[in-house]
């Protein structure tokens, strides 16, 4: 079944990258199939927001059967929070880059605060996972739901090596939320000395 209705080749090389082809959609078809059957024995419904769920639990090996079942690793969880936001949330920096080596967006947003994988990693001040994300081509100048830049998020949070992170990558230090200020302005109205010099030092100064 895997090789029938061949058409007529014109000549053998067509038909060796014809049968090369099918035969490397039947393996991966097989291996959806397999991995399918093995969450279901697991008990585990091949859904979106099962796959969220184990990607919060940090369950690396069941993430990835998902994946080999033909989970798309764009989609998104019931509350419409991007299956990349949900392992930057948890931490989980290993699933981070398994669903980015299978071509997740990095610059995904979320319903609820309409955060990017990279702002998440900033609210959790994770160092290594933001660095993960600007690695692999984040946009640093996105805006949340509230207005808020991920410069001037980390500001917010006072993590000094985030913000010289962002500023050294070229995060734009002159955006402003809805408040009109930016990442400077907050630094200098909170007295967080440590983190002007750091943006005075890379130009983001007002």
């Amino acid at each position: 079944a895997v090789f029938s209705g061949f058409k007529t080749f014109a000549t053998e090389e067509k038909l060796v990258r014809e049968l090369a082809k099918r035969f490397v959609d039947y393996l991966e078809e097989e291996t959806k199939a397999n991995a399918k059957k093995v969450l279901y024995e697991k008990g585990l419904p091949f859904t979106p927001d099962c796959f969220s769920f184990q990607i919060a639990k940090g369950n690396q090996d069941t993430c990835k059967l998902f994946l080999q079942a033909g989970m798309d690793v764009n989609d998104v969880d019931s509350a419409g929070t991007p299956m990349l936001c949900n392992a930057a949330r948890a931490e989980h920096k290993e699933i981070v880059q398994l669903l980015l080596d299978n071509g997740a967006n990095v610059n995904a947003i979320s319903k609820d605060r309409g955060y990017s994988p990279l702002m998440d990693a900033i609210w959790r001040e994770n160092v290594e996972i933001a660095e993960i994300f600007i690695k692999a081509g984040a946009d640093l100048n996105l805006i949340s739901n509230d207005g808020q830049s991920p410069l001037i998020l980390a500001v917010g949070n006072g993590n000094e090596k985030i913000c010289e992170l962002l500023a050294k990558n070229g995060a734009d230090g002159k955006m402003k939320d809805h408040m009109g200020m930016t990442a400077y302005g907050y630094a200098k109205l909170f007295k967080k000395n440590k983190i002007q010099v750091i943006l005075e030092k890379y130009g983001k100064a007002d």
